[in-house]
């Protein structure tokens, strides 16, 4: 059995769906070394446990939320359940669960789909979570998802549970009263806070959107909600302190905004590009002198590499050497 596979967790929040067996029966049959799914009780009025009744494997757990269930609420209820599990193997001298899978009942994960992702959070210690791509699917013909779907989201998206540490309880509850999308808020606390880095694959996971809501509006709300997040982290902090800059630095790696300042459009080696006046300000105002250093003895830089728009970072020369910077701090000059 893959070692990777068996310390995984797959987490699937769902009620009153008769595809979560199937769903269920897939990650089994994958080698994972734990299943849970985690319910809201009373509506569901025990129909999931009659659907999983089938499902004879004790690697297979149902938690009924009796009250405050809630998408973020039930992801927590499901990470503490995997610590509970890992001190109990822990005890006994066992081997612990290292990942978490979040994974919705829509997402038809193959099992080389899960192996891609578990290789990439296994090759960089730094990296906490790795995200998939997904390839809408809405009534037998392929459709495209929204921006909101660029970012790891709990769709499908891999946790390795060692690094959480102080990310811990997981996701913010607040998400649930403005639309969602704890998972970008998770994503965009992780960096503002830690070292730690996220991963994106192009696995073109199939999604099948449209079954239980209209997709248009559900993006909508998203984006919506991403927009709140954006705002809410940006008001707790001065424009100019340190917090303010590793958030501002945070929204421009994961390029959250609708319409992203910095550079946005295809560039080729050897374009010239200088700091937007937005990154001016956060730099010249940061107690990071190497950083103010930079900005001073080069505001003008040439592109060393080729640059696609959603590249992380983009390689520059300020006339003394190359250093990485922000894309989002960016913008191109002509000469």
């Amino acid at each position: 059995m893959n070692g990777k596979l068996s310390g995984t967790a797959a987490v699937i929040r769902s009620y009153n769906n008769p595809n979560i067996t199937k769903s269920v029966k897939k990650m089994l049959d994958f080698g994972v070394g734990k299943a849970l799914v985690v319910v809201n009780g009373p509506p569901d009025k025990s129909t999931t446990r009659g659907y999983l009744s089938e499902v004879k494997d004790s690697r297979l757990s149902v938690l009924e939320m009796a009250e405050g269930y809630s998408w973020a609420n039930a992801l927590n209820l499901s990470l503490f359940s995997v610590n509970m599990h890992n001190t109990a193997a822990r005890a006994k001298g066992k081997h612990e669960l290292r990942f978490v899978l979040n994974a919705s009942v829509e997402a038809l994960f193959e099992k080389e789909h899960l192996e891609r992702m578990l290789d990439e959070a296994t090759d960089d210690p730094r990296v906490l979570t790795v995200g998939t791509s997904f390839k809408g699917r809405q009534e037998g013909n392929w459709t495209d998802l929204g921006r909101s779907y660029r970012h790891p989201r709990n769709t499908g998206m891999l946790i390795r549970i060692e690094a959480l540490g102080q990310l811990l309880p997981g996701f913010n509850p607040w998400c649930d009263g403005i639309g969602g999308m704890e998972d970008i808020e998770f994503v965009l606390r992780m960096l503002a806070l830690s070292g730690l880095e996220y991963r994106m694959l192009d696995l073109q996971v199939p999604l099948v959107v449209g079954k239980h809501y209209h997709q248009p509006t559900k993006e909508a709300r998203e984006q919506e909600a991403m927009d709140k997040i954006i705002a809410f982290w940006r008001g707790l902090f001065p424009v100019a302190s340190p917090e303010r800059f590793r958030i501002e630095v945070a929204i421009g790696q994961m390029g959250l905004e609708a319409t992203p300042s910095g550079l946005n459009i295809p560039l080729a080696v050897g374009t010239k590009v200088t700091w937007t006046n937005e990154a001016l300000e956060r730099v010249l105002h940061s107690r990071d002198l190497y950083d103010r250093a930079l900005v001073i003895k080069g505001s003008k830089l040439v592109l060393t590499k080729n640059f696609i728009p959603g590249d992380q970072d983009v390689e520059v020369n300020n006339g003394n050497g190359n250093f990485p910077a922000n894309p989002g701090s960016l913008r191109p000059i002509n000469e």
